[in-house]
């Protein structure tokens, strides 16, 4: 008996209830050709379902075969594809062979599309005996007027000849072949027989390429990747050759086409590892990023930027300034993400050019509307890669951060006065130029946060006598505005010292009146020493002053900064060895009218800034040296220990990014290239370095098993959840645990939240006592609370017709596989804070005496995947009260912040909160579910780590 294979049919969709065998018949030998489409649609599902429908192969013949509608055509052939042609003892069919004659007829068709769909049909058949008689048509029509059917044609020669394996029927094809691909036009076509060239004859398709060499860019891009697929083979073939098929692929990265370049790009990574490959993919990464207007593109190059940089490092950074050039793409995403690379790439020597290049860039965007959320977006981005880069190489670029405090005026100057200020703190050289730059600028702040913040630098960096004069000034002029009014009599108006009038000129003394003004009751009337004159009054139309405005607007904390920066200023002056006691009275008394003037504007209501300010006027009024350690070198030196803390923490991240390059190992089996020892020349495309492939540790690949169905049911059901960022993957093992054989066991699955099931597992039998896995993915949308459940269905072989249906238990996607320590600095954490609306307070109880507050916080950061944000350092020492930070990414983009407030008790008892916050509820609630169910567990944790 002769064994045949039979071809492997999958059936979407079938609806049972099709028609009877005679309805069926009657359609199609008296129905209309719709209905004869119906009908035959019916035939070819039943035969697809495993009933034969040999029967009515004839009826067929008779009464459609002959059919000219188009959609009854191309179904027939589909049937002949399906329909068994053989006999029970492997011979065709006699019938079959008026099916060939029709086929014949249909290869010389007046219509291109009527032949192209019986060829593409004769890529599917197998038979020798069906396509002996087929082949001279089919060969006739590699000359056919219409691309269309020459396209089909060779491919159903490279069927027949190659993939089928029958060169007897077509001997000579390879010569046919190049014979056609030297004449043809159309580049489809022209890569289809490429396709085949390459496969039946390699040295016919490396003579046609030498053959157009010159040309090679003008092939069109489909023939352009077929070519590209060829070259990488050959490189696996012959290794020794791979640096002439290096400079093929180089000429092709002129095309015009952004798929060739990108494979050209990929084609350079994986085949070489040398300086000038590498760069040249680099540059062929940042063209489409450039170019190319879809976002998915940019996002799979930018990711393939990353790999390159994190595998290359060295390389990368000499061709930085090319991924600057990517940072003139519109999306502010893919700039963010670019300039993490950068930031990765910098060094002593290029990063003067990255921080030049960063320069135009801000210039550039403010150039923009101010009102464009996009372009304040991208300037905090700008300032705080130069923030980055100037932590890491402070001496280098300092000179460049003074022209930026020009810009304290934009939107975005927050992160950039902190930026100056850290910036300050680290380089000497640059203090002065950074006073005198604040100093002319101040009058164009219009921040609160950003007066805060400039306040404070002048406050502790100002220390020369015309820097702190300066300074005085600067502020005087900025609340002028300012107006003491105090009741005197009217001769004592002389002796009555003005406020601000040599700071301002906004203010001039009132000309003596004749007469003093009285009161009905016969005293003297209250009335302002100093007005304004009709000069000033215009002025102030002109501009109004921002800081008197944020008094007025509620911003009264501002005072206190204010009083705070002039007393420092004052006690610093006052430490200045040659300072004249004259201009030391003057300014003093200057500084405290000021004082005075802001403790009568913000009144007694406002408690805090009122007794702030006196205390800043008492200070000022003795000259105790206490003060000025608290005021001026206890302050300081805090900020000193914030400042090394966070230069601290950027040396310790590059230092880890370091050791993970080193500590990358290459395994046992890999192959070591030794260019030294190859007997060709050496090459600059052939230059191999160690590959090095850098892998997750593996986790258990029991870690995640989950019980769908009780340990007593006629089927034992269990799977095993792998996680893979956005996909879910389920194997599913299903065991018989009943002495019968079961069928159609259909496993059916649904899913609740944001779970998208992408592929179901199909039906099975399982034997007596029999084991099955089956495997099912999902796609996980977002961090909302999912979950999977279902149920298994199955019949058994004999007795009872009832199907058997067993409930799954739900398995519910655990969202911390999702979540991941991220890194924030403090102004983003606070905007979080303020920002997220979704907040999870837990509480925290811990009755085992022997853990200290920083063991439990860091046992707290380990249960929720979070990074503690506070500084080591001051975390360090005992004390009854802790305080700390905490922030974590999901891996949809999703943030959430966190606050740890932990007390411990006098019986040793550790007590506190723990609040999340987050923009979605279902990871502040993840989280917080987290650490109620798991915190009693400290002590075993602290017992395996």
């Amino acid at each position: 008996m002769v064994l045949l294979e039979e071809p492997c049919n999958a059936i979407v969709f079938y609806n049972k209830q099709a028609p009877s065998k005679k309805e069926i018949v009657d359609k199609l030998e008296n129905g209309k050709d719709e209905e004869k489409y119906e009908a035959l649609k019916h035939v070819i599902l039943l035969q697809m379902n495993g009933e034969s429908q040999s029967h009515l192969i004839m009826t067929i013949i008779k009464y459609v075969l002959t059919t000219e509608y188009k959609p009854l055509k191309k179904l027939l052939l589909f049937f002949w594809e399906a329909v068994e042609k053989r006999t029970p003892k492997g011979e065709l069919l006699p019938i079959m062979t008026l099916v060939c004659s029709h086929l014949i007829n249909d290869l010389s068709h007046a219509n291109e599309y009527v032949v192209g769909c019986t060829l593409r049909f004769l890529c599917k058949i197998s038979n020798k005996e069906l396509l002996q008689p087929l082949v001279a048509p089919v060969v006739s029509n590699l000359g056919h007027r219409q691309s269309y059917v020459r396209r089909q044609a060779i491919l159903t020669v490279y069927s027949i000849y190659y993939i089928h394996g029958h060169t007897s029927l077509i001997p000579d094809a390879p010569e046919m072949v190049q014979e056609f691909i030297e004449k043809e036009t159309d580049i489809a076509s022209k890569r289809n027989a490429f396709i085949m060239l390459q496969d039946v004859a390699p040295n016919k398709a490396a003579k046609f390429i030498r053959s157009i060499l010159s040309d090679i860019h003008k092939t069109g891009h489909l023939f352009q990747l077929e070519l590209l697929r060829l070259l990488k083979k050959m490189c696996a073939i012959y290794p020794n050759e791979k640096s002439k098929y290096l400079r093929l692929i180089a000429q092709l990265m002129n095309s015009k086409s952004s798929s060739v370049l990108f494979q050209c790009a990929m084609a350079f990574t994986e085949l070489s590892t040398s300086s000038i490959a590498i760069s040249t993919a680099a540059s062929c990464f940042v063209k489409l990023l450039i170019n190319e207007s879809d976002m998915n593109v940019k996002m799979v190059v930018i990711d393939r930027i990353q790999q390159l940089a994190e595998r290359f490092p060295y390389i990368m950074q000499s061709r930085i300034q090319e991924l600057l050039r990517g940072l003139t793409v519109s999306d502010v995403e893919i700039k963010y993400k670019l300039l993490d690379v950068i930031m990765k790439l910098i060094t002593n020597n290029n990063v003067g050019k990255v921080i030049a290049h960063l320069k135009r860039e801000f210039t550039d965007s403010l150039a923009k509307p101010v009102d464009s959320e996009f372009e304040q977006v991208y300037r905090s981005i700008i300032i705080e890669s130069i923030h980055e880069a100037s932590m890491k190489f402070p001496d280098l670029i300092s000179g460049e951060i003074v022209s930026l405090i020009r810009f304290i005026n934009d939107a975005s100057a927050a992160p950039l006065a902190r930026f100056i200020r850290e910036i300050v703190g680290t380089v000497e050289s640059i203090r002065e130029a950074v006073i005198d730059e604040i100093v002319e600028n101040i009058t164009n702040i219009n921040d609160p946060a950003v007066f805060s913040i400039i306040f404070w630098i002048l406050g502790d960096f100002a220390t020369t006598k015309d820097q702190i004069t300066r300074s005085i000034e600067a502020i005087q002029t900025e609340i002028a505005d300012i107006e003491l009014k105090v009741n005197v009599p009217a001769k004592e108006d002389d002796d009555i010292l003005s406020v601000g009038s040599e700071t301002s000129s906004k203010y001039s003394a009132a000309p003596s009146s004749t007469a003093p003004l009285l009161n009905p009751d016969g005293t003297y009337a209250s009335y302002s020493s100093y007005k304004k004159n009709e000069t000033t009054n215009t002025t102030s139309s002109v501009r109004q002053f921002e800081l008197i405005h944020l008094f007025k607007k509620g911003f009264s904390y501002l005072m206190n900064i204010v009083s705070s920066t002039l007393t420092k200023l004052i006690l610093r002056l006052r430490s200045i060895d040659d300072i004249e006691s004259d201009f030391l009275n003057k300014t003093t008394a200057k500084v405290m009218m000021s004082l005075c003037a802001m403790i009568r504007t913000a009144g007694e209501d406002d408690t805090d800034v009122d007794r702030h300010l006196k205390l800043c006027l008492f200070v000022l009024s003795k000259k105790d040296p206490r003060y000025r350690t608290i005021f001026l070198e206890r302050s300081h030196k805090a900020y000193e220990t914030i400042l090394n803390d966070r230069i601290n923490e950027i040396k310790e991240s590059s230092i880890e990014h370091t050791k993970e390059r080193e500590n990358a190992r290459v395994e046992v089996h890999e192959l070591i290239n030794f260019v030294q020892l190859t007997q060709e020349v050496h090459d600059m495309y052939q230059e191999e370095e160690i590959a090095v492939d850098i892998k997750p540790t593996q986790e258990n690949e029991f870690e995640h098993v989950v019980q769908l169905t009780g340990v007593s049911d006629e089927v034992y059901a269990e799977a095993v959840v792998h996680v893979n960022e956005l996909d879910v993957t389920f194997d599913i093992l299903l065991v018989n645990q009943t002495g019968r054989t079961i069928q159609n066991v259909t496993l059916d699955l649904a899913t609740m939240g944001d779970l998208h099931l992408c592929d179901r597992p199909s039906s099975c039998t399982i034997a007596p006592n029999g084991r099955v896995n089956l495997k099912t993915s999902v796609k996980v949308a977002s961090s909302e609370t999912s979950m999977l459940f279902g149920n298994i269905v199955f019949d058994y072989s004999q007795g009872g017709l009832e199907s058997t249906c067993i409930i799954l238990n739900s398995i519910n996607l655990d969202i911390m596989d999702y979540i991941k320590p991220s890194t924030l600095p403090p102004h983003r954490f606070r905007n979080y804070w303020m920002a997220f609306l979704m907040e999870n307070k837990v509480a925290i109880k811990i009755s085992n005496p022997s853990f200290s507050l920083i063991q439990v916080l860091r046992y707290v950061a380990h249960l929720t995947h979070m990074n503690i944000l506070t500084p080591e350092s001051t975390l360090e020492g005992d004390c009854a009260y802790l305080s700390a930070n905490l922030s974590s990414r999901s891996t949809f983009g999703e943030d959430a912040v966190a606050n740890a407030s932990l007390e411990k008790l006098e019986n040793g008892m550790i007590e506190g909160t723990f609040r999340i916050r987050s923009k979605n509820k279902g990871i502040a609630r993840a989280l917080g579910k987290t650490i109620l169910h798991n915190q009693n567990n400290i002590a075993s944790y602290y017992e395996n780590h």
